[in-house]
Parts: C-alpha cells; sequence; structure tokens
C-alpha cells in the first residue's frame, strides 16, 4: 500500500486533497447545524462527495494490490461504508468535546461572577439599589455563543433586555483580551466592572422606551437617534426595532454607555478616572473601523462636565452628555447602505 511520486504531481491528487480538506469542513459543519435542522440535500452532497474522494484515495492505496476483485470490495466498502460513518462519528465526538471543556469553563467563570466579590455582583447590586433594574447573568445555554463564536451580534459582554429585567452575558477570558488591547495604566479588575457598566446603561437605557406589559405603547424614543425618530410610530413596535437597528442608533447608545462607564467609574473611584478614560478613548481610537463604537469624542467631551456625585445622577449625567456633545452622529459607510 503506497503513494507514488507520480500521483502527488498530477492535478487531480491536488484537487482531490483540497476537496478532503473542504469535506471535513463539511462533516464539521453539519454537525453543528444537525441539532437545529439541515437539508436531506446536504447530506446526500457531502456522502457523495466523501464515497468519491475515499473510492479514489483507496484505489491508489491498494493499487499494489495483485487481486483486482479484492481491491474493489475494499475500495467499495471504504468508500461507501467505513469512510462517511468514521467522518460522522469523529465531527460529533470533536464538537462534543470542545462544548463539554468550554461549557465546564463557562460554568466556572459564572459560579464565580455570582458570588459576592465579583464584578458582577457590584453591578447588580448597583442595579438594584439606585434603578430598580433587576439584572441576571447568562447561563452557558445563553452566553456561551454570545461571547466566544464568531457570530453576528457577538462580543466579549453583551445585554440583552427581557421583560421586567436584563440578562448580561459575558466570558472573562474574552473581556481579558479585549483589556490587553487598551491599556496597561489600569487593572484589569477596573476594566471589567467598566465595561458591566456600560452593559447595563443599555439595559436602563432601552428600557426608558419600551413599554411594560404587552400591547401598550412605546413610552419614548430618547434611546433612538435624533435623525431616526420621526420614523417611529408609539402603537407600532416594529417601526422602533426598525428605528433601533440603525447604525446611528447604534452609536448614539454606545456613545452613552462609554459616557455612563465612565461615570459609575468615577463614583466607583472617587474621580480618579483620568487613566480610566483615557484608556478607554485609547481603545476605541484604535478601532476607528468600527463605527458604530467610536465613542471617542463623547468622551473627550465628558472631561469638560462635573463628575456625577450619586448613583441617582448618573442616568441623567450621561444623557446629557450624550445630547450636549458637539459629536458627529453621521456614519458613511458602505456596508450601512
Amino acid at each position: 500500500m503506497r503513494f507514488s511520486k507520480a500521483n502527488f504531481k498530477t492535478p487531480l491528487f491536488i484537487v482531490c486533497i483540497l476537496l478532503a480538506a473542504l469535506t471535513s469542513f463539511g462533516w464539521l459543519y453539519f454537525s453543528i447545524i444537525e441539532p437545529v435542522g439541515f437539508t436531506n440535500l446536504y447530506l446526500v452532497i457531502l456522502y457523495l462527495v466523501t464515497a468519491l474522494l475515499s473510492y479514489y484515495f483507496s484505489w491508489i492505496i491498494f493499487s499494489s494490490s495483485t487481486n483486482f476483485k479484492e481491491r474493489v470490495v475494499l475500495t467499495s466498502i471504504i468508500s461507501l461504508f467505513a469512510a462517511p460513518v468514521i467522518m460522522y462519528l469523529l465531527s460529533f465526538a470533536f464538537l462534543n468535546t470542545v462544548f463539554a471543556v468550554e461549557r465546564s469553563k463557562f460554568e466556572k467563570e459564572h459560579l464565580n461572577e455570582i458570588e459576592g466579590n465579583s464584578s458582577f455582583y457590584s453591578i447588580q447590586q448597583f442595579a438594584k439599589k439606585y434603578y430598580n433594574a433587576p439584572l441576571v447573568l447568562g447561563g452557558y445555554e445563553e452566553s456561551w455563543a454570545l461571547t466566544t463564536l464568531n457570530i453576528p451580534q457577538a462580543s466579549p459582554a453583551s445585554l440583552r433586555s427581557g421583560t421586567g429585567y436584563c440578562t448580561v452575558n459575558m466570558s472573562k477570558p474574552n473581556l481579558q483580551y479585549m483589556y490587553s488591547r487598551s491599556s496597561n495604566k489600569i487593572k484589569y479588575e477596573d476594566w471589567e466592572i467598566m465595561v458591566l457598566a456600560h452593559e447595563l446603561s443599555h439595559c436602563l437605557d432601552r428600557a426608558a422606551d419600551l413599554p411594560v406589559g404587552l400591547g401598550e405603547k412605546i413610552k419614548g424614543v430618547s434611546s433612538l437617534a435624533p435623525s431616526v425618530r420621526k420614523d417611529v410610530k408609539f402603537d407600532d413596535i416594529q417601526t422602533y426595532l426598525k428605528a433601533e437597528e440603525q447604525p446611528e442608533t447604534q452609536l448614539w447608545r454606545e456613545a452613552y454607555a462609554d459616557v455612563f462607564a465612565i461615570g459609575y467609574m468615577s463614583l466607583v473611584k472617587n474621580g480618579n478616572i483620568s487613566d480610566l478614560r483615557d484608556s478607554l478613548i485609547k481603545y476605541r481610537n484604535g478601532r476607528k473601523e468600527d463605527v458604530t463604537h467610536y465613542t471617542a469624542c463623547w468622551l473627550e467631551y465628558s472631561k469638560t462636565v462635573a463628575n456625577p456625585k450619586t448613583g441617582f445622577e448618573l442616568n441623567a449625567w450621561a444623557n446629557f452628555i450624550r445630547v450636549k456633545a458637539p459629536c458627529d452622529l453621521k456614519i458613511e459607510n458602505k456596508d450601512f447602505e
């Protein structure tokens, strides 16, 4: 059983090697989408490609066999049964192992975060005390993919508004990577709680607009960019949801969130926030291509406004800066056209 040197030089062999690599990814993709649904056509095509490739390679491997019939039987068994089954089992085994490891690590971090000495616990108590806003920490099923995988809306930390509460999603390892791109003048613990304060603000900002009960009218449009408010009908939630998807609204909310986070840290640090604010400005300036998060202008303007004195003032303080700062909300980006 051997590959000859001639095999490696043929264009067909090279193409088959590339197809085999793609097929391996195809099986991994299948193992991901299988629990939520897939098309039968996809599986048929994947099976046929796997069978053809394995037949081709098996035929080469058994080329030294003098028994033609044996060669046909072996290559047929491998290509039609063994190879597809092995690919199927390996793909699921690989993903299940990865998910098991990630789940164990995530749940350990989750338990640490709901204890009384964690950053999340501090933000949770602050939200309850000053704004009567219930915060919960997202578990593995809800948070892991949103804080780990490269999928739409994924981020090291994010927030989801629920009916009467808000869920914070966070991944400490990814937050630590995010921190490494900011500044070494501040402690990671301060960076982490500042990010969580940022997420809390999204809960407060959106909650000021949305109705409390089912079927009720929208309460306001303050969390929407001024340029899109005219399109909102207070008795039609769909118009509100469309307006909040606009990049101008995303930037409007991120500006408020970053300023809110700085204001929160001023309360924690007794006003000593120069390094924290500069670190966040540096981080935003280093990611100018992320136009809906480029809030450096608002952060610079916040230097001219006296810090809030209590947690009760923080919400209004951040919104005042968002409104008064001479910053441009216009986003010129073809991705949003």
